[in-house]
């Protein structure tokens, strides 16, 4: 099942998010509007501790649009999260949390503005876990690499129309059953993925 998600503009990022748009000037390129999420596609802020993250199963896809052309989006999807797994090298376990692998796919689709971001959107800074008084407290990242048959951390940096494989590890308080994962490019937006807890 397909849920969506569209981001901001980077060149609304670059002018301070006006809703103005600038006079284009000289032989300057045009850059592609990312566009962002409408008010039905929002979480609620009772769950997240921030509003405008959209709530997603394991399975669902994420989704970075490129309004260019029809351009094809960036898109991925979070298969599956291991919890406290056995791994190998360091860190890989943690005596202040619970270790987290995601298992994730991705399309980086032919729109390079688009494909850039996924780099960013799955660094351990782009994660936080809801705590209990509704503040999202930030994942620290781990070593742990997955003792199941070929997963390999997911590789970076991505060309265009590339598909990709591999797992990201994380280290949050509690494992209790959702993952923020924030929009690399706008604050507090994005996606709020629900598995199984601990």
């Amino acid at each position: 099942m397909r849920r969506y998600l569209p981001v901001a503009a980077i060149a609304l990022l670059l002018t301070g998010c006006s809703t103005t748009t600038p006079q284009r000037s000289g032989s300057l390129p045009e850059q592609p509007t990312l566009t962002a999420p409408t008010s039905n596609q929002t979480g609620t802020s009772s769950q997240t501790g921030a509003s405008g993250y959209v709530p997603l199963e394991l399975g669902d896809t994420a989704e970075l649009s490129a309004e260019v052309d029809g351009s094809k989006p960036a898109t991925w999807t979070i298969e599956k999260i291991e919890i406290d797994p056995p791994c190998s090298g360091r860190n890989g376990s943690s005596d202040t949390g619970h270790v987290l692998v995601l298992h994730v796919r991705a399309d980086s689709g032919p729109d390079k503005y688009a494909a850039e971001q996924i780099p960013d959107a799955f660094r351990y800074t782009s994660f936080a876990e809801p705590g209990k008084n509704g503040t999202a407290i930030q994942a620290s990242p781990s070593l742990c690499k997955s003792s199941e048959p070929h997963s390999q951390p997911l590789p970076v940096p991505y060309q265009l129309n590339q598909q990709l494989t591999g797992t990201v590890a994380l280290i949050v308080p509690e494992a209790n059953g959702t993952l923020i994962q924030n929009n690399p490019l706008l604050k507090g937006e994005g996606w709020r993925w629900s598995y199984p807890a601990k």
